[in-house]
């Protein structure tokens, strides 16, 4: 698809939303294509300013954004790739006069500036003419401390002041505190200079608006100064921008460094004041941690001595500075691999290349600067430190960065280790304290807390802390009213509620001591099969809310104590009753309880009897012929085996009497051998066995009636216009106003088959369709639009319908054919849409006549997301007349969705080649199969690829044409064109439209040699 804002012909410099502008070029391109005579051209008008889509697109600022965003990637990447190309044959150098010839052919020249494609050339690496002695300038000019400087020193001056109240160096370090005090979910961000500006800002307004409700006091004002500065990153304000505060942080680091040398240095004499190579190195090294840049940090120490007239000792040729220790050390006999004073190795691994460099000699490899050695050996640092003091994550993110801006530092793998030491050791510590919080032991987790703070300095969770002490409080508050208490249940429930808060509340073991525990008796179980729960109930003397009753569950045989491994705590209550969801169907249950307060329990007491849950029925639906019956409902069996019985009557109820049905299933079982006009009544029952022993469930009782059924009808059908169908009845005529018809998606009912009407309705792949009684026996049926599926005549008789014959209907609409192309060696075809409700599409072809079937041509099978990629493509395009058809299957059924003829017959067939010399020029030599006239010619040419269309590359020239007859002729185009050739050019020959004006077509052949020779 075409892009709007190209289309119109807008700036691509900088985004046009005005809807004014848009308006004005939009009115400009429609008189401009009104002008041409060219079909195809004027036929834009209809598709992009009559239908308004380029003004609907320009009316959505998000819409339109993502247009210009597509326009400005698309010309930077075309226009690039012409301005590399031309650049390359001309040694990699444009002139102003270069650019402007390549915008001169480009075919969005009216939306770039000379400017702007200048500055796509500068992107690229390509050097433009004029400026080499300005760049040799720029490249000569020192850096000074001034190009560190902020844009305004006063801005951040006052915040800093702030940030000492509360503790913190710099900005980053405050939201990495900040955020964590108010428990925000920018937490998680680890903080720094590459921090995106919007996050920061948006940080800094959830840590303002966390501490809205805080008391003033000087720590609340300084944190609502800093947040406020903060919350300007994103501003738009250049002096307030992250990249000025950036900026600030480097330019005082400096400004520190230079201050504690000078602290010395003015001690000394002014006549004396100078610096070794050693302690030079010292300097250089301090300085390039902070600026990532040891060349730019020499010049910064070299400008700062001379204006402090100090003087820098030029070390000897043969004496070499440690980049690490910086101590110097003898190279007479080369630069050594490592320091002789601290025995570091000078050998490290370019992350680009992989090869080894001595660093003591080499700073830079594959463009890549060794001198941010100490910048990242720093970040190492930082992180192992945050590492031991278990702030894990933030750890992991400084690794990160380490990581990604110097890929296998030689210190990452230590500092991993030791991340991921002190990260077993944070889990080891913490999950006693876990598991004391889980058990309700605070006084326990009170104490696993503080050791946790000594042992792992830095490590602190105010919420858990308050949320304990809270629970501790509680708990001395109950035990307060316990003391007040006079009787013995009041004293007992408050136990109770302290002993929920905390088990481990002092002596509270022998507090229970002193009050009796009654034991548990008469444990019963009940299955209540309607909501598929089973009841426990049991006794006991306790007064209400005294004690706690733990109630336990097994699997085929009672619980033998409180201890038993087979079974499982179902509930833990203070009530006498519990309704257990947990139980599965078709498993044996037993139960036992047991009274506890605090680590006293009483005796284990088990129910006699255990309780089985059976599957539930639900709607039964009874299915009866003249000899069988069908009975069917929802849910399964599961572990239970089912058994049905047929009686005669119902009024019996018990298990096994009755004749036993032999077909059942999951979910149902049919009878068949019966006596027709009969009822017939079923007991329907579901069986247990555990350790021997079998359960039954009660039955679920139904009854069936078989009864005569009536003959599936045939029919005969016409398709007529517009979706309707004629159809007459041939056999089955005698049910008359008994007959209906029915569309269903798929052919899943067989002829003579039979289903209740109800189930018939209820089904949501079959509705019944309207159908008109023209005469007894004849009916007009029609389809909707849009609609397919298999017609069924369904005949009903005491409510059960009785499939008949079925065809397949359909109403479908072609889809329109929106756009033909031909690009010479392919044919795109183009829908209006995909078919509906469809995934594949089958496109048949052949040269004499629309194909009728799937199978009536050449086959091409597309689907939905290949279409939606490069829509229909037929290749290898023979010069003859294409007829082709769509279809799609639904249900095993073919339907025609689309029909397309392409004229292609009667083109010109010729070959040719082009040839150069020195003498003669550029030369075209064309060749008929046969004596032909020469038509009119076009050749274009693009540089560094082939022009395959016409609206590809530029014209080179035009090639008249020759009424005379013959089978080759030669054409001499350097008298036809001006153009200056070069070897990166490559050619294509069109021949002159006979039908439309100013339109040629591309040749069947390409040609031998597309690419033009010349110098």
């Amino acid at each position: 698809m075409e892009n709007y804002y190209l289309v119109i012909e807008l700036p691509i410099e900088k985004q046009v939303s005005d809807m004014a502008a848009v308006t004005n070029a939009l009115d400009k391109k429609q008189r401009e294509w009104n002008s041409s005579n060219n079909t195809q051209v004027k036929a834009k008008i209809t598709q992009f300013i009559t239908s308004g889509v380029i003004r609907e697109a320009a009316a959505d600022k998000a819409v339109w954004s993502n247009v210009y965003k597509e326009a400005k990637e698309t010309v930077e990447n075309d226009l690039g790739n012409r301005l590399s190309i031309v650049a390359a044959s001309l040694g990699g150098v444009l002139s102003q006069e270069d650019i402007e010839n390549i915008l001169g052919k480009y075919k969005y020249k009216k939306s770039v500036s000379l400017k702007y494609a200048e500055g796509i050339a500068e992107r690229l690496g390509i050097s433009l003419g004029g400026k080499e002695a300005e760049q040799e300038q720029q490249a000569k000019r020192r850096i000074t401390l001034k190009d560190y400087e902020p844009e305004s020193h006063v801005r951040f001056s006052a915040p800093a002041k702030q940030l000492q109240i509360v503790g913190c160096a710099d900005y980053y370090e405050f939201l990495r505190k900040y955020s964590r005090l108010s428990d925000l979910p920018c937490k998680s961000v680890a903080f720094s200079q590459h921090t995106d500006s919007r996050k920061c800002a948006a940080a800094a307004r959830d840590i303002e608006k966390a501490w809205s409700g805080k008391k003033e006091d000087s720590e609340k004002s300084a944190v609502d100064k800093v947040c406020d500065q903060i919350a300007r990153f994103d501003s738009g304000d250049k002096a307030s921008s992250q990249e000025n505060y950036n900026k600030y942080l480097v330019w005082h680091a400096i400004k520190d460094i230079f201050s504690d040398f000078w602290s010395a240095m003015s001690l000394v004499e002014e006549s004396k004041r100078a610096i070794d190579a050693k302690v030079k190195a010292d300097m250089i090294t301090r300085l390039t941690e902070v600026t990532a840049d040891r060349e730019a940090s020499t010049q910064l120490l070299e400008e700062y001595c001379e204006e402090k007239k100090i003087t820098l000792q030029k070390p000897l040729p043969s004496v070499g500075v440690c980049p690490f220790c910086e101590n110097t050390f003898d190279k007479s006999g080369g630069t050594p691999e490592r320091c002789p004073s601290c025995n570091r190795s000078f050998m490290l691994v370019c992350p680009r290349c992989g090869r080894q460099v001595n660093y003591a000699g080499k700073r830079e490899c594959c463009g890549f600067n060794f001198d941010i050695y100490p910048m990242i050996e720093r970040l190492c640092a930082d992180a192992e430190s945050f590492a031991r003091s278990l702030d894990i994550e933030y750890a992991e993110s400084l690794l990160a960065d380490a990581d990604r801006l110097w890929k296998g530092f030689p210190q990452t793998a230590q500092v991993r280790a030791v991340i991921d030491a002190n990260k077993k050791l944070a889990d080891s510590l913490l999950q006693s304290l876990n598991s004391a919080i889980s058990e309700h032991r605070v006084y326990s987790a009170a104490r696993e807390y503080e050791a946790l703070k000594t042992k792992l300095p830095g490590y602190s969770d105010p919420v858990l802390e308050n949320k304990i002490n809270d629970q501790i409080s509680e708990a001395e508050r109950l035990f307060e009213q316990y003391k007040e208490q006079t009787s013995n249940a009041g004293r007992l429930r408050l136990l109770m509620q302290i002993s929920a808060i905390a088990a481990d509340f002092p002596d509270i073991d022998s507090l229970f001591g002193e009050m009796p525990l009654s034991q548990v008796a008469r444990v019963t179980a009940e299955a209540e099969q309607s909501s598929g729960r089973i009841s426990v109930k049991w006794d006991c003397q306790n007064e209400p809310g005294t004690a706690e009753y733990i109630v336990l569950r097994k699997a085929d045989s009672p619980p033998v104590s409180a201890d038993d491994g087979g079974a499982e705590v179902a509930a833990c209550t203070s009530e006498r009753a519990f309704s257990d969801g947990g139980a599965q169907t078709g498993q044996v249950y037993y139960y036992a309880v047991y009274a506890a307060r605090g680590s006293r329990k009483s005796r284990l007491c088990a129910c006699r009897e255990p309780a089985v849950l059976f599957p539930r029925i639900k709607e039964l639906t009874t299915v009866c012929g003249e000899s069988t019956v069908e009975v069917s409902w929802e849910g399964s069996s599961g572990s239970t085996q089912c058994e049905v019985f047929r009686l005669d009557h119902g009024s019996e109820k018990r298990y096994g009497e009755g004749v036993r049905v032999i077909d059942v299933y999951d979910g149902g079982f049919k009878d068949t051998g019966l006596c027709v006009g009969t009822r017939y009544f079923y007991n329907i029952f579901f069986t247990v066995r555990s350790q021997g022993e079998s359960f039954c469930s009660e039955p679920v009782c139904c009854s069936g009636f078989t009864v005569k059924m009536s003959s599936p009808v045939s029919f005969d059908a016409i398709c007529a216009e517009n979706g309707i169908y004629d159809i007459t009845v041939t056999d089955g005529i005698e049910h008359g106003s008994d007959i209906s018809f029915w569309l269903c998606e798929s052919r899943c009912f067989a002829k003579g088959s039979s289903v209740p009407l109800m189930q018939l309705s209820k089904r949501l792949d079959i509705r019944r369709v309207h159908a008109d009684e023209i005469i007894p026996g004849k009916y007009s049926v029609p389809i909707d639009k849009d609609d397919s599926g298999y017609l069924y005549a369904v005949s009903v008789r005491n409510n059960m319908a009785v499939m008949g014959d079925n065809i397949f209907a359909e109403n479908l609409p072609l889809i329109p054919v929106k756009h033909l192309r031909n690009d010479s060696t392919s044919l795109h075809i183009e829908l209006e849409q995909f078919p509906k409700n469809a995934d594949m599409l089958f496109v048949i072809y052949r040269f004499d006549g629309y194909p009728e079937s799937i199978s009536d041509g050449t086959k091409l099978r597309i689907n939905r997301s290949a279409y939606e990629r490069e829509n229909i493509i037929i290749k290898s395009l023979e010069e003859r007349d294409y007829y082709i058809s769509g279809f799609v299957r639904t249900g095993g059924e073919e339907s025609t969705v689309f029909r397309a003829l392409y004229k292609n017959s009667g083109r010109t067939e010729l070959i040719y080649s082009f040839s150069y010399n020195v003498i003669s020029g550029l030369r075209l030599n064309v060749r008929f199969i046969e004596e032909n006239e020469l038509p009119e010619l076009s050749v274009r040419f693009l540089m560094g690829a082939i022009p395959v269309n016409d609206d590809l590359g530029a014209e080179l020239c035009t090639v008249p044409a020759v009424s005379e007859k013959a089978k080759s002729f030669c054409i001499n185009l350097s008298k036809l064109c001006d153009v200056k050739l070069h070897d990166n050019m490559y050619a294509k020959v069109f021949v002159k439209d006979p039908k439309e004006k100013g339109r040629y077509l591309p040749l069947l052949d390409e040609g031998k040699s597309p690419k033009l020779k010349g110098r």
